[in-house]
């Protein structure tokens, strides 16, 4: 097709004044009808009316202003801009600092002065200058131009004019908003300074004197007078050294040395360094041993030790509990947990603790027992345990029971067994029960379960020598002789109630009476609730000290035994009054 003058606009992108290539630009009106990445050219046949959108950041820098554009708004970014002639038209968006308009440009001059030998040379991306031969050239408006000084053999830097806008780690710095001038002197009088470190090398040392910078075990060749403090900066060692003093430097004060040099003169010093301890401190809380995989540490006696931050030592403990111990957990310096060892990092200051428990004394065998219930008013319980410890020689000290979720005292009893006490315990009831015991080292057990147990459902009947008596008292042979029942039976409130059954039992040859034939086993169904269990029984025989064992039976089934002696002997003769012959 035929060809033409075509219309132009180059977008430009800038972040603190220094060119940038990769900003996304979008058009948000107008046509061309595409945006584009920075830096571009709208080649058109056609006049160009476009609005264009910038990014809100680039990297960490904040959107500045547009330049170059007919208007812009600065709360949504947008720039308007029109192309009528065909003549390239540049814009620019600026992040950061700085206002670069690529539309208008200014020229940077650069002379050189001194009697050493140089070059001066712009750092990209305004790499156009490198004087040797290229001493000047032109750059748009607001640009950041770094200018570097390159001296050369047997010469050395000697500064900056004046019309640097700064100057930083020895290179002119210039914000070009006019046509610049900017002189390089070079002179060829070179003083050496060695400056080195040790046992670490690479650390950075500012100086007062421009030009005297970077890290040591590095050599400052400068043709002007050296009159610097250098300071030793111990921030950067992330707290692996400590600065300790320099070496070959007299009137040095802390981590401040004084060089002076002139004519050619040159000086070697040297930062002393000392790598910054971790103590390891190790604890204990009871009784055993604490010792280390490397030796160092044999608690007991040896109970720290000092490592370096910068060699981050890794360090395993180990706890050994003394006979009669054990092992619970660690606390603190990075150490937790019930596992006996544990691994550690001396990047830092630990004090670790080891706690050490006695072993508690345990109880097996654990048991209940009735009590002979005839005999007693309220319920009872036999309560019988064994007593175990690990250690030779350790005895029970005391011991607490728990009934039914109520702990008792604690007993100072070196008894394995536990008799309930009056009223602790109802009738017909459930229980469970649990102990705990405490060996002579005042050492505490755990809770041992014991087995439930249960309660009858009801007092015993209440029977004793006292329960019966007889009529006569001193019967004889064939004599009928009445026994009297005074034995009571009770509800599970304790309430007296007639018994169930009572039996008897006679020594010697005898007949009942009454009831006829049923001595031996007499239900209530069967007697006058009122006479209960008595009986009358006649003797056939004599006897001294024959034993009658009454047995009385409740509702429950709960039977009970009083015995009585009795003699029974024959009747003495029947004599009448005779009148005398």
């Amino acid at each position: 097709g035929p060809s033409f003058d075509p219309y132009e606009l180059e977008v430009y992108s800038y972040d603190d004044g220094i060119e940038v290539e990769e900003v996304e630009i979008t058009r948000v009106a107008g046509n061309p009808n595409s945006g584009g990445i920075t830096r571009y050219i709208f080649d058109r046949s056609s006049q160009i009316d476009v609005t264009l959108q910038a990014p809100e950041k680039y990297g960490e820098n904040d959107f500045s202003r547009w330049t170059g554009c007919d208007s812009w708004d600065e709360a949504d970014r947008t720039c308007k801009v029109e192309v009528r002639t065909r003549t390239l038209k540049k814009i620019a968006v600026n992040y950061g600092e700085g206002e670069v308009n690529p539309a208008q440009e200014y020229t940077l001059f650069v002379n050189k002065s001194g009697e050493g030998q140089g070059r001066v040379f712009s750092r990209e991306p305004f790499d156009v200058i490198d004087c040797g031969g290229d001493c000047s050239g032109r750059f748009p408006s607001g640009s950041n131009i770094v200018l570097e000084a390159e001296p050369g053999e047997n010469s050395s830097f000697a500064g900056w004019s004046t019309n640097c806008d700064s100057v930083e780690d020895g290179n002119c710095i210039v914000q070009l908003t006019s046509d610049r001038t900017i002189t390089a002197e070079f002179i060829d009088s070179m003083n050496t300074l060695n400056i080195n470190s040790t046992p670490i090398q690479n650390i950075p040392i500012s100086s007062t004197q421009q030009g005297i910078s970077g890290n040591t075990d590095y050599t400052i060749e400068i043709a002007e007078d050296i009159d610097t403090e250098l300071t030793a900066l111990p921030e950067s060692l992330d707290g692996y050294y400590e600065f300790v003093e320099w070496q070959n430097c007299p009137g040095s004060d802390g981590g401040t040395c004084p060089v002076s040099l002139s004519g050619g003169e040159e000086k070697t010093i040297t930062a002393i360094y000392n790598p910054i301890p971790a103590k390891l401190t190790v604890d204990k809380n009871g009784n055993g041993t604490v010792t280390s995989n490397d030796g160092y540490i044999d608690c007991g006696n040896d109970c720290e030790k000092d490592y370096y931050i910068v060699d981050s030592t890794t360090v395993t403990l180990t706890a050994t509990p003394d006979p009669g111990w054990q092992f619970k957990e660690w606390s603190g310096g990075g150490c937790s947990g019930i596992n006996n060892t544990c691994t550690i990092t001396m990047n830092t200051d630990r004090c670790v603790t080891a706690i050490f428990e006695a072993i508690p004394p345990e109880a097996e065998e654990l048991s209940f027992s009735n009590y002979d219930y005839c005999h007693i008013r309220d319920a009872h319980i036999r309560l019988t345990w064994k007593f175990i410890s690990n250690i030779q020689g350790e005895y029970q000290d005391k011991y607490q029971i728990e009934i039914n979720g109520t702990p008792s005292e604690e007993f100072d009893s070196s008894n394995y067994e536990h008799t309930t006490e009056q009223g602790e315990l109802e009738y017909n009831k459930d229980y469970f029960w649990r102990l705990k015991v405490w060996d002579s080292r005042g050492t505490e057990s755990d809770w041992f379960n014991g087995p439930n147990f249960s309660t009858p459902l009801n007092r015993y009947p209440s029977t004793s020598k006292d329960e019966f008596t007889w009529i006569p008292f001193r019967p004889s042979v064939g004599q009928v002789v009445e026994f009297i029942d005074d034995s009571y039976c009770y509800d599970n409130n304790n309430n007296r109630i007639n018994c169930a059954n009572w039996s008897w039992q006679f020594p010697g040859d005898y007949e009942c009476v009454e009831p006829e034939f049923e001595c031996e086993n007499i239900n209530i169904e069967d007697t006058d609730p009122d006479v209960r269990g008595n009986v009358k029984v006649r003797f056939l025989s004599t006897f001294t000290e024959g034993n009658v064992r009454l047995t009385v039976t409740d509702e429950s089934g709960y039977s009970c035994s009083a015995n009585r002696n009795i003699n029974i002997d024959f009747p003495l003769p029947r004599w009448r009054e005779v009148a005398p012959f």
